[in-house]
């Protein structure tokens, strides 16, 4: 195996992973990871109890549908406190401690 190759080969996978702030309210920050086309995933945190996951696979794909589905019915406009209550049904998911330093 030669390690040179395998390096570089992950080193051109994290080139081409993005991370974006998708939202961010006093009670919730949401943020897609993504290696373009493809959802990697949402980091969710909730800021009040300091819990988070990141939420892939069939559950991030989940989430997304789900997400633009509500904007469909608000007709492209959906509050902050909309959204909040709609990353709420998450909340069950969000069991891993978020430590600050």
């Amino acid at each position: 195996m030669n390690t040179a190759v395998n390096n570089e080969q992950a080193d051109a996978v994290q080139a081409d992973v993005a991370t974006q702030v998708l939202f961010n309210s006093p009670h919730y920050y949401v943020a897609e990871i993504s290696c373009q086309p493809k959802l990697l995933g949402f980091e969710v945190v909730d800021k009040f109890t300091g819990r988070g996951a990141f939420l892939d696979g069939a559950v991030a794909e989940h989430m997304r549908e789900s997400f633009q589905a509500l904007v469909a019915d608000h007709e492209g406009t959906v509050t902050a406190e909309e959204v909040d209550e709609f990353i709420g049904g998450y909340d069950a998911l969000l069991l891993q401690r978020v430590v600050y330093h």
